[in-house]
């Protein structure tokens, strides 16, 4: 049985940390980077493909909105099959931007790790 391979990006080590360690528990994921701002996230998305994206919608260096434009505009950059947005700051225009851009999830901080699991299985 094949790995999801999943890419983690967010400026909190202690949020990236605890995902983290939650998801790699479960034999069936792999984290295959973790990126702390958005200039190191574009830089992974030139040479890696990933099943799930889960990042931050707000990050240093280059804000989770340009980076989802840089997915959808730039064929330099592998697409995440499917990408999952978090952040601590319900904002409708964002939500309505990530919805725009192919986002499958926003997910408002804090929630629990196990809602994350179940959104990726379904």
């Amino acid at each position: 049985m094949d790995k999801t391979n999943i890419i983690i990006a967010d400026a909190s080590k202690e949020h990236m940390q605890n995902l983290s360690s939650f998801l790699s528990s479960n034999d069936s994921i792999n984290i295959i980077a973790r990126c702390s701002d958005g200039a190191q996230l574009l830089s992974t998305l030139k040479s890696i493909k990933a099943d799930f994206l889960i990042f931050d919608i707000f990050m240093p260096k280059i804000d989770g909105i340009k980076i989802l434009e840089e997915l959808n505009n730039n064929n330099n950059y592998k697409k995440p099959t499917n990408i999952i947005v978090t952040t601590g700051f319900s904002n409708n225009r964002v939500m309505q931007k990530c919805s725009e851009y192919g986002v499958d999830y926003y997910m408002i901080k804090p929630f629990e790790n196990s809602f994350l699991l179940q959104i990726m299985n379904e």
